[in-house]
């Protein structure tokens, strides 16, 4: 599979360049579907380049090819089996299923935020976020003049921000301080301005950049950058809540479209 050479300015030719061939149009085969995918994306991050992101899309094309086939399953070294391995079903204690907090019925939706967002992890995600706004300007060697260092403030601000962008939607995120006010939500604007709103999308971080393992080793840990989230999910969970003994587990399928080497593509699926 070749990748493009992108540039910003070329970005979308990618997508409607002429074609040199005449030959009739037989439908995608997986590998093309998958190509189209890696064009996309790279095409998104120039976009976003332009927009605030700090991602080369040369540099993710790069990325992304190598973690293309990262993965890979041999389909030949899978075997089926019409023999069930024994479970062992343990004995069910109801006593200890329910919450585990004493917010009970007053409580409400910051109260429960606060549950898992807490002050200390807010404070991890400050420490990070100046951290990484310092490593990239010490790796390019320039100055951003538009960054000044976050505090806990700003990041429960942010954070609001970005949960009341879910509720109100709007084409582009710089319309929430538009001067149309058609457009302008003072409920955004008034909380946080929209240079430091785009610079914390910008150097928003969770894990030291400076730790970061060797994209070589095979034996890294691929979840690194967002290591602290899992682990807080993991131990404030099951604090706060130990289900019943009745659990209806499902699966469904999440439109990804970003940089990881543990996604399935499913070409046959609608979802994708």
């Amino acid at each position: 599979m070749s990748t493009p050479e992108v540039q910003n300015d070329g970005v979308w030719d990618i997508f409607f360049g002429d074609s040199d061939s005449d030959s009739d149009f037989e439908g995608f085969t997986t590998e093309e579907i998958t190509e189209q995918q890696l064009r996309t994306e790279i095409a998104r991050e120039a976009y976003q380049r332009e927009n605030g992101s700090d991602i080369d899309p040369t540099e993710l094309a790069e990325r992304l090819l190598e973690d293309l086939h990262a993965d890979d399953i041999d389909v030949a070294d899978l075997q089926w089996s019409e023999n069930s391995d024994d479970v062992t079903l343990f004995n069910f204690n109801g006593d200890e299923s329910g919450p585990f907090h004493d917010l009970g019925c007053t409580g409400d939706q910051l109260d429960f935020f606060r549950l898992f967002m807490t002050d200390d992890f807010l404070d991890h995600l400050v420490r990070e976020t100046n951290k990484y706004a310092q490593f990239k300007q010490d790796r390019l060697q320039k100055v951003d003049a538009d960054w000044s260092p976050v505090d806990r403030n700003e990041m429960k601000a942010y954070f609001g921000v970005i949960i009341l962008m879910g509720i109100h939607s709007l084409p582009e995120i710089r319309d929430f301080w538009s001067t149309d006010d058609r457009l302008h939500v003072p409920g955004v604007a008034k909380v946080m301005s929209r240079n430091k709103f785009m610079k914390l999308n910008q150097y928003l971080h969770v894990n030291d950049p400076y730790a970061e393992p060797d994209r070589q080793d095979p034996g890294r840990d691929r979840l690194y950058k967002v290591r602290p989230i899992i682990d807080v999910v993991r131990s404030k969970f099951p604090m706060k809540f130990m289900p019943f003994r009745e659990i209806s587990i499902d699966e469904a399928m999440c439109k990804f479209s970003g940089r990881s080497p543990m996604i399935q593509y499913m070409p046959a699926k609608p979802v994708k």
